[in-house]
């Protein structure tokens, strides 16, 4: 049988798949808990696979992520500390779980690696063992990953260090009280990932995460034109641009959501005097303009 359907007792089947596993291993889930990622190098074996297989991990490491206590740095920083071989991506909006083995069998679920996909969630999933099957099931989440970054380990441990403060920070406030907090951590994530090239602003939500882009790109090329403004910050930020969600318009025609956004985000700017487009459709920095 190289399909088998997967209920709630999938985690014995992740297990099976960890245990089996000998070149290399991949992991795709926005949500990880301490405790789920302990667990799954337990699973995996003793030390000497630890040091030879090749591991790659995706996930979603964002402010939210953190407030809302979905996704533990620890714990990306205890798969660090215990993998040699292992590469880290951070892809906005990842919203997969799939776990592959060696490109020969792969687990596709709604569970992600918490122990409450594990022992409570009612999730549902396959077991592929189809070595065809498997081999596209890796290439879509290779092509995944390459929308994303590369995650530093020097990065995850400063992120790891101002989460955790704003976290019980933050479950402590009230509602009221939250949404500041929220804008002092996304503004210490910025001052984090700003020197390694991630644009100010990107953890914001909708057309908000370019404005930073915007800024910068003007800031440092000069004026620009709105297709060629676009065209520099997919080239510089290829993350940020994602050709394949669509917007559809009123009349009817698709879009990409990433242009519109774009298109909101000037608006934006511009009735706050940070930039202004002149008679020739032309996108100026303000003199004096503050994002």
């Amino acid at each position: 049988m190289t399909v088998e359907f997967l209920a709630q007792a999938w985690q014995a089947k992740l297990a099976t798949l960890l245990s089996s596993s000998a070149r290399s291993l991949f992991i795709a889930t926005p949500y990880i808990k301490h405790e789920a990622a302990r667990w799954l190098l337990d699973a995996l074996g003793g030390r000497a696979r630890k040091r030879t297989i090749r591991t790659t991990l995706m996930t979603d490491i964002s402010p939210d992520s953190v407030l809302g206590a979905s996704l533990d740095i620890s714990a990306l920083l205890l798969f660090v500390e215990t993998l040699e071989r292992l590469t880290v991506f951070d892809v906005r909006r990842l919203h997969a779980k799939v776990y592959v083995a060696d490109e020969r069998q792969a687990i596709v679920t709604s569970g992600n690696l918490t122990t409450s996909a594990f022992a409570r969630n009612y999730e549902y999933g396959v077991w592929i063992a189809d070595p065809a099957m498997v081999r596209t099931v890796s290439s879509d989440m290779e092509r995944y990953s390459q929308t994303g970054r590369e995650i530093a380990t020097g990065e995850l441990a400063r992120l790891d260090e101002v989460s955790r403060d704003f976290r019980q920070k933050y479950q402590r406030s009230s509602r009221q009280l939250q949404a500041g907090i929220r804008a002092e951590l996304i503004e210490e994530w910025d001052q984090i990932v700003g020197p390694i090239g991630v644009p100010k602003g990107q953890y914001e939500a909708g057309s908000a995460r370019f404005k930073g882009p915007i800024v910068e790109i003007l800031s440092t090329r000069g004026a620009l034109s709105t297709a060629d403004l676009c065209d520099a910050i997919q080239s510089t930020w290829p993350y940020l641009c994602d050709d394949a969600i669509l917007r559809v318009a009123k009349d009817g025609t698709r879009k990409r959501q990433w242009r519109h956004d774009i298109h909101t985000a000037q608006e934006t700017l511009q009735r706050t005097s940070v930039i202004k487009r002149d008679k020739k459709g032309i996108w100026h920095i303000q003199s004096g303009g503050q994002r």
